[in-house]
């Protein structure tokens, strides 16, 4: 296994992703998701290993991930499956492991310097006209330059993450500092998780703050031209954007509310989306709609007009 033994888990995102699922699929779901966190990344498609881990029969295991892939709790890309929510949280944990080994490292290197200067047996003058309150030389030797002290704020600054452009992360941090609010993985990863739920780019949120002089990032700030402007540079299923009574929302996201709706899993938010489809004044986007209206007159058609799932078998 080369995955760590954890990972965040947030009860109430897992209780809104799996309602209307059958106890069996939330099962399946479930096992499959430990599984990606195990391998720390997407997992081989092989049936026989993932149908004999859930303890399952192939068939009925077969059946229940052709649901789950419809859904989009899962995701099958070319011969590996996946999930998206996973795949972040997975880079999210590589980069606070980087960030603390680095701040760790600069604990270390700050002690051993203590060390050595303790073994030299010099005793610094407290009064000395020729230092400042840091004990730092007003008038070095020539060739040398007086060493700056290391603040507490340089060293809980998280590193430039790869995919923010040099210049970008440049005036990001300049916005932080005006702030005196240094860039900590805690305050990073809220970002992220903010981004994500925008369906935007993280270089595109980091974006917005700039240009607007905010300090952090929430999704609900968005307008929905903001999220037009970021599309292409996330997955594409959650770039598109619906507002609704002054909120923005992903379309995917509308659609699952739509379908649990329609298909009687859950009662329709009216104090978030107003009215529900098919009465007069429903702000929902008749397109969306009618493509949660086809899948679902798909699934209803009798079993024998229906092509069973059938995807590829892997040696």
């Amino acid at each position: 296994m080369s995955g760590i033994p954890y990972f965040n888990f947030y009860p109430a995102d897992f209780m809104n992703g799996v309602r209307g699922l059958s106890p069996q699929e939330v099962g399946v779901y479930t096992m499959l998701l430990c599984r990606i966190y195990e391998e720390n990344g997407p997992v081989d498609l092989h049936y026989l290993r993932l149908y004999t881990y859930c303890g399952m029969r192939e068939s009925t295991f077969r059946k229940v991930l052709g649901k789950l892939v419809e859904l989009g709790k899962l995701e099958i890309r070319g011969d590996c499956l996946t999930n998206a929510r996973a795949e972040f949280e997975i880079s999210n944990r590589a980069d606070n492991l980087k960030n603390k080994k680095r701040a760790g490292e600069i604990s270390a290197e700050k002690r051993q310097q203590k060390q050595r200067a303790a073994s030299t047996g010099v005793e610094r003058v407290p009064n000395d006209k020729n230092t400042n309150k840091n004990n730092t030389p007003l008038n070095p030797p020539e060739g040398e330059s007086a060493a700056r002290p290391v603040s507490r704020r340089s060293k809980d600054q998280i590193e430039k993450p790869e995919s923010i452009p040099e210049q970008l992360w440049s005036d990001f941090l300049a916005l932080r500092r005006k702030h005196r609010a240094p860039v900590t993985a805690t305050a990073w990863a809220g970002i992220e998780r903010e981004a994500d739920k925008a369906g935007i780019s993280f270089s595109r949120a980091v974006a917005l703050c700039c240009e607007r002089g905010w300090r952090g990032f929430r999704a609900d700030w968005l307008k929905p031209e903001d999220v037009r402007a970021g599309a292409g540079t996330s997955a594409p299923d959650t770039a598109q954007a619906v507002t609704l009574n002054g909120r923005v929302y992903t379309a995917q996201s509308i659609k699952r509310v739509v379908f649990e709706a329609l298909t009687g899993a859950r009662t329709w938010p009216a104090d978030k989306l107003g009215l529900e489809p098919g009465k007069p004044g429903c702000v929902i986007p008749p397109a969306l709609v009618s493509e949660v209206r086809a899948v679902i007159a798909e699934r209803s058609k009798p079993k024998s007009e229906i092509i069973p799932f059938q995807p590829r078998m892997i040696a």
